[in-house]
């Protein structure tokens, strides 16, 4: 047998108990070698940095077990997971075999899959090389994290790769062995970065031929998408990833939706019944077993089965494991997390950790569609039209790199207001066509969404002076700040020198006053079906933009109010469910230019008390008279500042704005005569 003598100086560490640990493990291989050699056993030992050619991954982890492999200090065993074996011979043997293959996998917590990944990552390096895997977490923290303390805790109780993972190539220049930098480490001439995916140039900056991403739930689809353009240049092109879901159609689920959804069918000995546990639950549990859901049979062990894929023709292959597929979590347990869930978040965490699915709380997302179809009624009642013009009207725009995202309302008596247009422009420039509709509805007030083209927002503005302002967000007690509202430190600025075509936005609070016209039902719709234009979302389509879109988007904004793990501190932020959300944005900031009748320091919200709605003409007004501001009626604008009797040296004394002599009067425009 040839067996290199046992050395630990070889296996320095960077602790006192990372070398014990490691010289430990080393013994104890060395002595099975010893104990074979007596027992008069030539076959060659099992070499993990030289596995056989036709070794597959699961054959290799449990070659590694019988060698001391431990994890979390347990000894590696898949024998009572027998569910996790079609997960194990998922990693390729070869790399061609592997040639442009995507891995999605929705789990529940701790079932042993981010064990799989780092062992699938280091049986890649070792088999495949030279390559280079890019192991991908939500930020830097997680990143340096995994490689401390999952990566290495493992690889430490596998001698072999952890010295060839230490100690300094042939030819190198440092003579000294160690772990080395925490989030690039090399094994043989395979390389893996330990990266994040919340920054720009770490999604763009490092060629892979493999990537490997966990916790995927902290991560958004469009991150995913824009770092797997790193496997461009390579060969191999291979990516698997892993998470706990959150939210519907978002972070893990975005994928496994679209894959192949294969499910684990547990099989009833008695009766022969094939069926998925997690839909029977909790009626086929007890405190002691698993039933069979046709013949009331105690199940002995969920993992008796097979996994059978909803979709088996598409090309991402996505797997769906909730911990009823675990050993260790028994029926008891579950349905005792699920009777102690109360609140939203209980439950939340309950379907995600336990039974591996995604759950939306009906009390974070405001906007459903039977709110939307409520207040399209009310828009057919009250005889809402689409149309082609108007005057003082409000607009909302949420853009992105070409293409704008537009919505256009008029206000009514009473604080409702009614969606007059809608539209989707798609450009080099969607601001110019945005210009004309600013001319062709007679724009009073809009508020565009400042990122991600500032200067084109702010050209959009500054062409149309007093009625175009420029969205950002802050932290802020108030819900909107409006750049030309005088305070004592501006009124000693010059005007010139302030940026007054801004509005400061707390974006939960704006977000969360928008929503609310919809289900208070302050805002009529005209009919959904009855405005088509083309559409891009990846192809170009035909569609009715009220009904296909807008209303999806309205509905894929969730309000969360949360503690924060780290600080203990409550915050309340918006969350896009699943997709981008734009037009939900728009409509958000269209409110915000609606909100500017107020006064603009707040959203003021109708007494809809007493209105009658009559259908095919105008509402009408019972006892709720009409929104005064600071005393003026809402009359129509029929000049500029300088002539209205509110204007005192570049100040509207009635609305506290600064404003400019020459700029168009709004709504609470009085003719001073002059």
């Amino acid at each position: 047998m040839n067996c290199e003598p046992w050395r630990p100086d070889v296996y320095r560490a960077v602790s006192r108990n990372q070398r014990q640990a490691v010289i430990q493990a080393a013994a104890a291989a060395h002595l099975e070698l010893r104990r074979r050699a007596l027992a008069g056993d030539n076959a060659p030992a099992f070499d993990p940095l030289n596995p056989p050619a036709d070794m597959g991954f699961r054959a290799w982890c449990q070659a590694l077990g019988d060698l001391g492999l431990k994890v979390d200090g347990h000894a590696f065993d898949l024998s009572r997971r027998p569910a996790l074996h079609a997960i194990y011979d998922l990693i390729p043997a070869t790399a061609e075999e592997a040639q442009g293959r995507i891995i999605a996998l929705q789990k529940g917590a701790q079932m042993g899959l981010t064990v799989w990944e780092v062992l699938a990552d280091l049986f890649m390096a070792i088999k495949w090389r030279p390559i280079t895997i890019g192991m991908y977490l939500p930020d830097a923290k997680l990143a340096s994290y995994k490689s401390e303390h999952r990566f290495m805790r493992l690889v430490r109780t596998i001698p072999s790769i952890y010295r060839a993972l230490t100690s300094p190539p042939d030819g190198a220049l440092r003579n000294s062995s160690g772990e080395g930098n925490k989030l690039t480490r090399t094994l043989l001439d395979s390389i893996f970065l330990f990266l994040w995916t919340s920054g720009q140039a770490l999604t763009e900056s490092f060629p892979a031929d493999v990537l490997s991403f966990d916790e995927v739930q902290g991560m958004a689809p469009d991150d995913i998408s824009r770092t797997m353009e790193r496997l461009s240049a390579s060969s191999v092109r291979f990516t698997m990833m892993l998470s706990t879901p959150k939210w519907p159609d978002a972070d893990i689920n975005f994928w496994f939706r679209q894959g192949t959804q294969h499910r684990f069918h547990t099989e009833c000995p008695a009766c022969g019944e094939v069926f998925v546990l997690s839909d029977h639950f909790p009626a086929s549990f007890t405190d002691h077993h698993f039933l069979c859901p046709s013949c009331q049979s105690e199940l002995e062990n969920p993992q008796h089965g097979r996994w059978l894929a909803t979709y088996p023709d598409r090309e991402i292959e996505s797997y769906h494991l909730p911990q009823l597929l675990s050993p260790t979590v028994s029926p008891k347990q579950l349905l005792w997390t699920w009777h102690t869930a109360k609140t939203g978040e209980q439950k939340r965490n309950f379907m995600n950790r336990k039974m591996g699915l995604p759950y939306a709380d009906p009390s974070q997302i405001p906007v459903g569609r039977e709110h939307l179809e409520a207040c399209a009624l009310a828009g057919k009642l009250a005889g809402a039209q689409w149309e082609d013009a108007g005057a003082g009207t409000y607009m909302g725009i949420d853009q992105m790199g070409g293409f704008n995202a537009v919505l256009i309302a008029k206000s009514l008596p009473g604080g409702r207001s009614a969606l007059i247009h809608a539209d989707a422009i798609f450009g080099p420039d969607p601001f110019a066509d945005c210009d004309v509709l600013m001319r062709q509805y007679g724009v009073t007030c809009c508020v565009v969404e400042g990122l991600p083209n500032w200067n084109d927002a702010k050209r959009f503005a500054n062409r149309h002076p007093g009625k175009v302002f420029v969205a950002s967000y802050g932290d802020q007690a108030d819900t909107m700040v409006w750049g030309d509202l005088v305070t004592k430190a501006d009124k000693k600025t010059r005007e010139e020198e302030r940026d007054r075509y801004v509005v400061r936005l707390s974006q939960y609070k704006a977000m969360q006053s928008a929503l609310a016209r919809i289900t208070d039902q302050l805002t009529l719709f005209p009919d959904p079906a009855g405005l088509e234009c083309d559409y891009r979302d990846g192809a170009e389509r035909r569609v009715c933009l009220l009904r296909d879109v807008v209303f999806e988007h309205l509905t894929k904004v969730a309000l969360i109010s949360e503690r924060d793990p780290e600080t203990g501190r409550w915050r309340s932020f918006v969350k896009k469910v699943g997709i981008d959300p734009h037009y939900a944005y728009a409509w958000m900031l269209l409110d915000v230019a609606l909100a500017r009748n107020s006064g603009g320091g707040q959203i003021m919200l109708g007494d809809t008390s007493g209105t009658n709605w009559m259908p095919g003409g105008e509402p009408t007004a019972d006892g709720m008279g009409v929104a005064l501001l600071g005393g003026r009626a809402m009359n129509a604008p029929d000049g500029s500042c300088g002539r209205c009797d509110a204007y005192q040296d570049g100040l509207c004394v009635d609305r506290n704005l600064a404003v400019g002599a020459t700029d168009p009067g709004c709504l609470a425009f009085i003719d001073a005569g002059g």
